[in-house]
């Protein structure tokens, strides 16, 4: 039996966190590789995260971008406009692509965004770096909804994986 594990990306950030695991599920004859590009800042960022995948052999199986948010709209409304159409995005790629598994990193509203829709759609979610700290910004809100939403939790260091435990988190 094949393994079919789809991976979210975010941005070109967490490519270089990412790169080991998909060369890993790419190379491995048990697993089948699915990738989503979830760049919805701009077309630039998504060409960016594209050649930064086939440099060294990656699949892109799609790409999700957001449409430009008026210049003239409050400061809170894009970043909620363009998760929404990743949501929207996302939740489309899942469903033409039928991943066992859905591997997400981190803490971006889009990673938050592709969390909700694989929970929606019954996808087992493990999420990398759950129980991280950013002080001072929305991250960690993100961080732990997704967290919340995970079936399989990868923490980075014992104090984040303690973080987890005591955000509800079950520990098996």
């Amino acid at each position: 039996m094949v393994l079919h594990v789809a991976v979210v990306s975010g941005s070109r950030a967490d490519f270089g966190p990412l790169q080991p695991l998909l060369e890993g599920l790419r190379d491995d004859a048990r697993m089948r590789l699915s990738t989503i590009l979830c760049a919805v800042s701009s077309m630039e960022e998504a060409d960016r995260q594209f050649a930064a995948f086939a440099e060294v052999g990656l699949p892109v199986d799609a790409i999700v971008t957001a449409q430009v948010v008026s210049e003239d709209a409050p400061p809170t409304l894009p970043m909620a406009c363009q998760a929404a159409w990743a949501l929207d995005g996302v939740a489309r790629r899942l469903v033409e692509l039928q991943p066992d598994l859905l591997v997400l990193l981190g803490d971006r509203f889009e990673i938050m965004a592709a969390a909700f829709a694989g929970h929606l759609q019954h996808i087992p979610i493990i999420h990398l770096s759950g129980g991280d700290e950013t002080l001072g910004s929305l991250d960690d809100a993100m961080r732990h909804a997704i967290s919340r939403l995970a079936s399989l939790h990868l923490p980075t260091n014992d104090e984040s994986a303690q973080r987890l435990l005591a955000l509800g988190v079950p520990e098996d």
